[in-house]
């Protein structure tokens, strides 16, 4: 599944920046070395005022999405829903609901790339010199430990991890024509094995927005985390 376009922009609301209430408020850090971008687009009010009334809303993976990573991300976002719209079910695979109804398309992707960076070069220099004088009339000097000193930088290359995810909400009417009512299209991006489970992260976030998943305020951020509150720093 493809995050929305520019094009498709036109249909649905997209945020330039964070206007409304940060759903990931509290997964932010400014300490952090994860780093999530996030962007909610939405259809508008009236689509939104007709989600509660609904019988039936399901949950289900995108097209081309692994299944047992997909599923843990769904399903974390399926029980998130769940308190807002009880009646939300979660799909064995890839299925349909019955139409009239709400459709939850769940995607996942990850992948790498090599990205440069510089570190600081360091040496040591001595810190200081004691001398004592010797019972035949020398002197005996010692240098007395050492301090580092910056000698430039170097070049770095490190491998920058990320999983995409993208949550898309169709209305189905009775004809099976869809409506698109919102998408969230989020990434999480680390460096190394900074962050050991990456499907533990997205599905942090998945948890998240499945909360406030009925906002009709279109939303663009990008924020600092850390692997233990995105419950990623274990396998």
């Amino acid at each position: 599944m493809k995050p929305v376009s520019m094009l498709a922009c036109a249909a649905l609301l997209c945020a330039s920046s964070a206007h409304a209430a940060n759903p990931l408020k509290e997964l932010q850090s400014v300490r952090g070395g994860v780093v999530v971008e996030y962007e909610r687009a939405v259809a508008g009010d009236d689509e939104f005022a007709r989600l509660p009334g609904t019988d039936a809303v399901v949950v289900a993976l995108a097209e081309g999405t692994p299944d047992a990573a997909g599923r843990v991300v769904a399903t974390a976002y399926a029980d998130a829903l769940r308190t807002l719209l009880p009646q939300a079910t979660l799909a064995a695979g890839h299925a349909q609901p019955p139409a009239p109804g709400y459709l939850v398309e769940v995607g996942l992707s990850s992948g790498s790339k090599t990205v440069e960076g510089s570190e600081e070069v360091y040496a040591s220099r001595q810190a200081g010199t004691t001398c004592k004088a010797q019972p035949d009339g020398s002197v005996v000097c010692n240098d007395v430990g050492s301090a580092p000193i910056s000698v430039g930088t170097r070049p770095t290359a490190e491998t920058q991890n990320t999983i995409r995810t993208v949550i898309r909400s169709y209305r189905i009417d009775a004809g099976g024509a869809r409506t698109v009512v919102f998408e969230d299209a989020y990434s999480v991006n680390y460096l190394g094995e900074l962050c050991r489970n990456e499907v533990a992260a997205a599905a942090t976030v998945a948890r998240a927005l499945g909360k406030d998943a009925l906002s009709a305020k279109p939303l663009n951020i990008r924020l600092h985390s850390t692997p233990k509150l995105m419950q990623c720093d274990h396998k």
